[in-house]
């Protein structure tokens, strides 16, 4: 007859594992998420606003680039539209800049205070005959003209324009200025019956800088 098996004298009963009734709470890993509002909401949340404000910011690059090729298109037609124009005002610019570059060199000629044409125009008022009437005057860089009549017979009326042309020579305050004076298209105007007359006044020629450089030195030698 078998014998039934014994227990061992020395061998300790297994001791059961009981699982603890509530979580250890010195280990914070295994603690349960018990706040209000997740930590997880608030990482999508943060996602999507930065997926929105990037959305938001290409959006907005895109219009900007169709906007501004818009403008470049409309820029072109306009170039093209106001080509003509400009190129016109583009030569009459550089005629006006030859003029002045004209008057620059007579103020440097005269200097300042020495010739003003309103003041020049005054003079003339002032000291005109009591016979010789002006009816035009034209300035240019390089001269003075005027357009005038005088009243009376034939001889009377030529002698009086020859005399205005003797005192505009003569002309102490603005004399000095013009090289000469002289009269064209004289004669009897068929209209009127008097003696019309052109008179051209022109400016003395600056004389060049390098020539009054060297004279200058020689004078302080």
């Amino acid at each position: 007859m078998p014998l039934l098996p014994t227990k061992s004298r020395d061998q300790k009963p297994a001791t059961l594992v009981t699982p603890a009734w509530h979580p250890n709470f010195r280990n914070a890993e295994r603690l349960p998420d018990t706040k209000t509002v997740r930590t997880a909401f608030f990482i999508n949340i943060a996602a999507v606003t930065i997926t929105l404000t990037l959305l938001i910011i290409t959006v907005n690059r895109e219009l900007g680039v169709h906007e501004l090729a818009a403008e470049v298109t409309q820029s072109e037609v306009d170039i093209q539209k106001f080509e003509k124009s400009s190129l016109k005002a583009v030569a009459l610019f550089q005629k006006f800049q030859v003029e002045e570059k004209k008057l620059h060199e007579l103020d440097e000629f005269l200097g300042p205070g020495k010739f003003v044409l309103s003041d020049f125009v005054l003079h003339l008022g002032e000291h005109l005959p009591r016979k010789v009437a002006l009816t035009h005057i034209e300035y240019r860089p390089t001269a003075v003209t005027l357009r005038g009549h005088a009243r009376g017979t034939p001889d009377e009326a030529a002698g009086e324009a020859d005399a205005y042309i003797r005192q505009l020579r003569e002309d102490q305050t603005y004399g000095a200025l013009f090289e000469d004076v002289s009269a064209s298209n004289q004669g009897i105007d068929a209209a009127t019956g008097w003696f019309a007359f052109d008179l051209v006044m022109k400016f003395k020629e600056a004389a060049p800088k390098d020539n009054k450089e060297a004279k200058d030195k020689e004078a302080k030698k």
